[in-house]
């Protein structure tokens, strides 16, 4: 059983009943309040629930026990970090489901030759991948010029202007807020904000582009990078966002 000690509404309104089990109770009126076992993990209700690893305690207001809950994961969640190796010319996530909105961070993206880089949707569970029919615009500048692209029927939302300088230069820094969602309603959509070296090795280019996928006809479920040649290093983290 327990030690209990009880704030009861009889005169003196205190109950103090031992034994030796080493579990101490607090109760009110004779209703259990808060429980400590022998190991010191506190018990809550008036049948002690002991919550599970990692719970948070949570208040129910003045009239209600506190329960164990577990925690909110935030408002953005990592989903998983891929290295890219030289073995593919993409980098891929599929299965996604639980969330509509997505950031996705691609850090010194290497390629094995002068290319580009793209974002395209899929859906299904191999995924299929469209691989046609966005409409983008990239706008994308150096210290001397700025200049822009786009147009429909894209293979994809071009993240630098003019092709990534590959293999022994630096590769590419690039940010992009991505959301999909059911297609007969939204049509999935990128913008990013991108640095890398053009691929004539003579100057730093920032770029600004955004574009949609205006040929969706299945729920989208799969977001990746493609690369016109292999991508040889860096690193690409794809976050979901609770709205």
């Amino acid at each position: 059983m327990a030690t209990i000690l009880n704030a009861d509404t009889i005169s003196g309104g205190f109950i103090a009943t031992g034994d030796s089990s080493g579990i101490l109770q607090l109760q009110s009126s004779g209703i259990p309040s808060l429980t400590l076992n022998t190991s010191g993990a506190h018990g809550v209700g008036s049948s002690p629930s002991y919550g599970t690893s990692g719970q948070v305690l949570q208040s129910n207001g003045s009239s209600a026990a506190p329960s164990w809950v577990t925690p909110s994961s935030g408002a953005m969640s990592l989903i998983s970090t891929q290295t890219a190796n030289g073995s593919s010319q993409s980098i891929q996530w599929t299965g996604l489901s639980t969330y509509s909105k997505y950031l996705l961070i691609l850090n010194n993206i290497q390629l094995g030759g002068n290319s580009y880089i793209e974002i395209q949707f899929g859906y299904g569970s191999s995924p299929t991948w469209y691989t046609s029919g966005y409409t983008a615009q990239t706008v994308y500048s150096t210290s001397a010029a700025v200049a822009t692209f786009g147009g429909t029927g894209a293979g994809g939302i071009q993240l630098n202007g003019n092709n990534i300088k590959g293999t022994t230069a630096p590769g590419m820094y690039a940010t992009a807020s991505i959301q999909i969602g059911d297609g007969s309603s939204i049509y999935p959509s990128a913008t990013s904000q991108s640095g890398y070296l053009n691929s004539a090795a003579t100057a730093a280019e920032t770029t600004n582009s955004s574009g949609y996928q205006t040929t969706v006809s299945n729920q989208v479920n799969a977001i990746r990078i493609f690369g016109g040649q292999l991508l040889n290093s860096g690193t690409a983290s794809l976050y979901g966002i609770s709205s």
